[in-house]
């Protein structure tokens, strides 16, 4: 048994969010991020970092397991592996499973191409991602001018990739697109849509984690403050921010009310 669908996105956009609302529908889960699907086959994952190294703790498997499931004939064997292998509480009972891995997004036409799946495309206001960015950096506010024109350039070049995988998923059938915006501000409608698109049926109740794995997901369930990130920044930066980064149009969150 393979796969049902993927969850991608740019980093810190919400992937793990909305991960945690899909696990809380009855025998839908995953562990932690996978990668294998930025492989040309499976069998080479196992010396793909840093994929391969963090999925021993993210999924709770021994290095040997792992190898065996590199070894499988075929996807489906290695993610069946994956599944029967991972210690996480069960995990192993699943049986709508999915692959969380935000660097899909950066991939995403060619990896559709080998597994045609439904996928969920996450994205975030980029002005949020970049504050997130910058409190993650450990500078201080008086070095953000600094931090920023360092940081800028390799940031432009990254989203050049993503923006491809999420200019796909917006023209894709398969593919939705949501904004982490919506699913706080307009969240009854954006979460129909989502599991509509992986042709599965909400509940209301699913607004509440009950078992949030990581600490990523903050509280009990959706905030209004997690779509807001950019209001860290001052106005000035928010604008310089849209500018500079401007042929990313598709990747801001209209806030007008």
């Amino acid at each position: 048994m393979t796969i049902d669908f993927m969850i991608c996105g740019l980093e810190h956009s919400g992937t793990t969010v909305v991960s945690d609302i899909f696990r809380q529908h009855k025998g839908c889960d995953s562990g932690w991020e996978c990668g294998v699907l930025l492989c040309d086959n499976h069998k080479d994952f196992e010396n793909f970092e840093p994929f391969s190294k963090n999925i021993l703790s993210g999924w709770g498997i021994t290095a040997q397991q792992f190898k065996d499931a590199c070894l499988r004939d075929t996807l489906d064997g290695f993610y069946d592996d994956l599944y029967k292998s991972s210690s996480i509480h069960g995990i192993a009972e699943a049986y709508i499973r999915f692959d969380k891995t935000p660097r899909y997004i950066s991939k995403l036409n060619t990896i559709h191409e080998k597994i045609n799946i439904p996928v969920i495309a996450v994205t975030k206001d980029l002005r949020s991602i970049v504050a997130s960015d910058f409190k993650r950096s450990r500078f201080n506010y008086n070095q953000f001018n600094e931090w920023y024109e360092k940081y800028l350039p390799a940031k432009k070049r990254y989203l050049r990739s993503v923006y491809q995988g999420y200019l796909y998923a917006l023209n894709s059938p398969e593919c939705e697109l949501i904004r982490l915006e919506d699913l706080c501000f307009d969240s009854k409608k954006t979460i129909k849509r989502m599991f509509e698109a992986v042709r599965l049926t909400p509940k209301m109740e699913y607004f509440v984690f009950n078992d949030s794995r990581t600490s990523h997901t903050k509280g009990t369930s959706l905030n209004h403050k997690a779509g807001l990130g950019l209001m860290q920044l001052p106005k000035s930066k928010r604008e310089q921010i849209k500018a500079d980064l401007a042929e990313f149009e598709l990747m801001f969150y209209d806030f007008n009310l």
